[in-house]
């Protein structure tokens, strides 16, 4: 437990770190919400899926929500791989910064996106399309409210029972190299509110899988 702890801390800082980069250079791709390649009108049973390439992607809404009418609700789902498998099995996802309402009542979201790995199958990983022909058998993870990943820090595993004041911002992706991603807005207007959201995808692989010459030196 204390050496996944390690590698989770170590993985955090990196992304954190390349994510800082990112902002000023070209080393992540970066998806407008509203791009076809993202919320696509594709049927309800079809997902369509991104992949990351080899250094990282960054998902965002720019404008789309700007005084948002509430006279529709907006449905997006989609999903992110890592562009190279073999090499970068997981994938750890960042919400960068994220503005979706709760209920000022009940707390519960009205506004949220939801996370979960994908399991593996053979005619998804072919086809970079997911009829959703299986069930899958990963829960949902929720997120909504305000979080900025610069200002409330990452939490790496969200399995895990969150830590009391910790807001949660991370989702680690260790078993599957595709997660799915929805994205829900209600038909409530948003008065002198601005929905936002970024998240980042980054594909990663365990210690254990590298390459000698990255392995540390020491065991722990």
């Amino acid at each position: 437990m204390e050496v996944k702890m390690l590698f989770y801390k170590f993985v955090i800082f990196h992304v954190i770190f390349l994510l800082t980069l990112a902002c000023s250079s070209d080393s992540y791709r970066t998806y407008d919400l509203e791009s076809d390649k993202v919320c696509s009108q594709s049927p309800k049973f079809i997902s369509r899926r991104i992949s990351t390439g080899s250094d990282g992607l960054i998902v965002r809404e720019t404008s789309y929500f700007d005084h948002w009418s509430g006279k529709y609700s907006f449905t997006c789902k989609f999903e992110v791989e890592t562009g190279h498998k073999s090499q970068f099995p997981g994938l750890f996802v960042v919400i960068q910064r994220l503005h979706l309402r709760k209920d000022p009542v009940t707390g519960n979201c009205l506004d949220y996106v939801k996370i979960r790995p994908v399991d593996k199958d053979v005619i998804s990983e072919i086809s970079h399309i997911n009829f959703n022909l299986k069930r899958n058998k990963y829960p949902w993870q929720y997120f909504c409210g305000d979080l900025r990943a610069r200002r409330d820090g990452v939490q790496a595993d969200v399995r895990q029972q969150d830590p009391e004041g910790l807001a949660v911002t991370g989702f680690l992706s260790d078993e599957e190299p595709v997660v799915e991603v929805e994205v829900y807005v209600s038909k409530t207007p948003a008065f002198n509110e601005t929905l936002e959201l970024e998240i980042a995808f980054t594909p990663f692989t365990q210690c254990k899988s590298m390459w000698s010459e990255y392995k540390a030196c020491a065991s722990y």
